[in-house]
């Protein structure tokens, strides 16, 4: 990339640039709404309910709403903006979660069309939290294409001045600029004053208040050879100096011209020769015909003289027969025995899941319901606590996210660390046990960190932390076996700590009753009941 030439006495000699005179915008543009990206959360629960709102002046479209699109929604949809004698038209394009009750913007973005209408392939733009587009929030893959008039001029081909190509703009948020160069050559000679910014050079701002990276990259012919130019938002007097292309251009056309006339003369040639070759192969398979019907008669005789000898084979089939009709009798007794084992595997799976629902079993799923409250025990992945050890919250709930409410039961780390070790068995009385939330992957957990509000209480998380840690082992208090919808009681081992909830509902969460752990005090608030998912 060539550094743009800079002229100290530029500003005192020429003028402000000023915009050829353009058409205006008349007519309708066609927005393909694709998907977004790695778009900012502003939902602290559940997954977010994306649309994407296209406002020009007063009017307002809509796509329809991506349900639990979250932070990769999916619109596939097209949009139109009818746009009347408007000079530079802007749209800003806003991405808004669907609530209940107020809807909220995700992320937005003011553009001109100008920048939108520059490639008619579909093409990634950023996205960001405010109008002053200073924070990213992610990114929008859409297509754009104007029908009418529309201000910018024409890309000339070819280029009377060597221009090769023309964008200004800041990442994917680029403006074709070529024709407006274009027309703004004088004495074979570019000009851009230090005393003016490209956005009012250019007449449009390709991203408002936002003044890092923007830039034209311009690329021309010198002697032949392309150079490519750099000139930033903010710039020093720059000129750069062209050549006339125009009657080499003429000439290149002339070439060209006997270039496929020459073309044109090797076609024909090429299909003299291709049709030659058809006629011999035409020839050719009229020979493999006769060839073919002598060999036809040939296997007629053959067969007849088969036809002869089968007749001598008659005992062989007779032996045939039989042997089939043993193999008959092997296949019939086999599934018989295939039917007894289908049987048989059907009783173990009845007995299976007969066990499943008299008792809670190891590898299995299911709903832990405090029997004090009828709230269940719930977390949300990557809700963490706001305070104290900042691991995954963990409370009650009456409802929510169904996967939210789900643990299973595996054997405690004390016991073995392969927490899938006694899948199928039941679950006895003073049985240690491991309990993995189903959605996030984390263990129940507890250690010496205070309750947020009980400060005699323990802190109930969540936890995420690599390898092993008894802090998640819980011992089964109840009586004879752990059965669904018998009440039990979870002690953690190493803190003799029972699982305890209460009416207190969290301040910073006013959706969750609390959950702690108690040591050395017992009452029916420790109690749990166990349902199968």
């Amino acid at each position: 990339i060539e550094s743009p030439r800079v002229l100290t006495s530029f500003a005192t000699t020429t003028t402000l640039a000023q915009p050829p005179t353009m058409p205006n915008y008349n007519g309708k543009l066609i927005l393909s709404l694709v998907r977004a990206n790695d778009l900012r959360r502003v939902q602290l629960l559940g997954k977010q309910d994306p649309y994407v709102e296209v406002v020009y002046k007063k009017d307002r479209r809509k796509t329809k709403v991506a349900k639990d699109g979250d932070r990769s929604p999916v619109w596939n949809q097209a949009l139109d903006v009818k746009i009347e004698n408007d000079a530079q038209p802007y749209v800003t394009l806003n991405v808004i979660n669907k609530n209940v009750t107020l809807d909220e913007t995700i992320a937005t973005l003011r553009v001109p069309v100008a920048v939108l209408v520059s490639s008619e392939a579909e093409h990634w733009i950023p996205l960001f939290k405010e109008e002053q587009h200073r924070s990213k929030a992610g990114k929008l893959l859409l297509s754009a294409k104007f029908e009418g008039t529309k201000g910018l001029p024409a890309t000339p081909n070819p280029s009377r001045y060597g221009l090769v190509s023309a964008h200004y703009g800041v990442d994917t948020l680029t403006a074709d600029v070529l024709g407006f160069l274009e027309a703004k050559v004088a004495d074979l000679k570019l000009r851009f004053a230090g005393s003016q910014d490209l956005s009012g050079y250019f007449g449009f701002d390709p991203l408002d208040h936002h003044m890092s990276g923007k830039k034209l990259m311009l690329s021309y012919l010198r002697n032949d050879k392309v150079v490519r130019v750099e000139i930033g938002e903010k710039h020093k007097d720059v000129v750069i100096q062209l050549e006339d292309y125009g009657m080499r251009a003429a000439d290149a056309k002339a070439a060209q011209l006997a270039e496929k006339a020459a073309e044109s003369k090797a076609a024909a040639a090429q299909l003299e020769k291709e049709k030659a070759e058809a006629e011999a192969r035409a020839a050719k398979e009229a020979e493999m015909k006769a060839a073919y019907l002598a060999q036809m008669n040939k296997t007629a005789a053959d067969l007849k003289s088969a036809q002869e000898m089968n007749m001598l084979t008659a005992n062989n089939l007779a032996i045939t027969q039989a042997k089939v009709e043993e193999l008959k009798r092997q296949q019939a007794e086999l599934e018989g025995r295939v039917q007894r084992a289908n049987a048989r595997a059907a009783a173990l799976e009845r007995e299976k899941n007969q066990k499943l629902a008299d008792f809670v079993c190891y590898g299995a799923r299911y709903r832990l319901r405090h029997k004090a409250s009828g709230k269940y025990l719930v977390s949300a992945k990557g809700v963490k606590y706001p305070n104290g050890s900042h691991q995954q919250e963990v409370g009650c709930s009456p409802g929510g996210d169904a996967k939210a409410r789900e643990w299973v039961v595996g054997c405690a780390w004390r016991v073995h660390p392969d927490g899938a070790l006694r899948t199928g068995d039941r679950v006895m009385n003073q049985d240690m046990v491991r309990l993995t939330h189903v959605q996030s992957g984390n263990r129940l957990h507890t250690h010496g960190e205070r309750s947020w509000k009980h400060r005699d209480q323990q802190e109930v998380t969540c936890f995420d932390g690599p390898g092993r840690d008894e802090n998640d082992d819980w011992r089964v208090e109840c009586d004879g076996g752990w059965r669904p919808g018998a009440a039990v009681r979870l002690v953690q081992i190493n803190e003799n700590a029972a699982l305890h909830s209460h009416d207190t509902i969290r301040d910073f969460n006013a959706k969750l009753q609390d959950v702690t752990a108690v040591k050395n005090r017992r009452d029916d608030n420790d109690l749990w009941v166990a349902e199968a998912v």
